[in-house]
């Protein structure tokens, strides 16, 4: 069902470039915040050295449909953009058995691991909104930064990576403590997020920039940026790295 919902564009060593390693230490910001080193200028250079069997893996894909994710096997969740709801569909009757209402502009929308919790992105709340699957009850918000499009769930649960399209941003929340760890500069219109398996890297994609963006969680620094074709939106790791 998946391979209908997405044409995929794979990415090696061999069809991308790579651009030169970010510098800088990491600095807090106004409000206190970690921020990642911003990127340097110049032309792209070509890195061959990075590529790894998790790297290969990696797959860059233009997104044709709503986000959906599911509970369980027989329920899918669809965020309406316009009409700030959630749609709750039965995929053994192709149904929608209910729409409740989440907040304003609803775009991004995951799972925790347990599948307990429904994540919704508000856009225009900036805001994260955290959901009962059970009863649908809105429980919490998480700080989310600005514009949140996109985000993911780290493997653990305990981290939510959300992309800030309008300030060219990363920001990293705390699920626990319902905080933001740190905001990480990125290239310009980052949109596609992605977690490795083992929670190690993380990778976001740039519209404008056309590059993929490869944070090492541990320090929520950058440590490449990858050189892709025009306008990349989500990324997505293999199962097995």
């Amino acid at each position: 069902m998946q391979t209908k919902l997405r044409k995929f564009m794979q990415v090696t060593s061999t069809n991308s470039e790579r651009h030169p390693r970010a510098g800088g230490d990491l600095a807090k910001n106004d409000h206190g915040l970690l921020r990642g080193p911003r990127l340097r200028g110049g032309p792209p250079k070509r890195h061959d050295g990075l590529c790894s069997s998790m790297y290969r893996r990696l797959v860059l894909s233009l997104l044709l449909l709503l986000p959906i994710s599911f509970a369980q096997a027989d329920t899918a969740y669809v965020t309406n953009e316009k009409d700030d709801t959630v749609s709750v569909i039965d995929l053994d009757t192709w149904t929608v058995t209910r729409t409740f209402e989440v907040g304003q502009r609803p775009r991004g929308i995951a799972l925790s691991p347990d599948n307990k919790i429904l994540y919704v992105c508000t856009s225009d709340d900036n805001t994260i909104r955290a959901f009962s699957t059970e009863t649908l009850e809105r429980l919490h918000d998480l700080p989310s930064g600005e514009n949140p499009e996109t985000f993911i769930v780290s493997p653990d649960g305990g981290r939510i990576y959300t992309s800030n399209e309008s300030d060219n941003i990363v920001t990293v929340i705390d699920t626990v403590n319902r905080t933001v760890l740190a905001q990480i500069d990125v290239g310009v219109e980052p949109e596609g997020i992605a977690v490795s398996p083992d929670g190690k890297i993380a990778i976001n994609t740039s519209e404008t920039t056309n590059m993929a963006h490869w944070i090492e969680t541990e320090n929520y620094q950058i440590i490449e940026n990858s050189l892709v074709d025009q306008r990349p939106r989500v990324a997505l790791f293999d199962d097995v790295c």
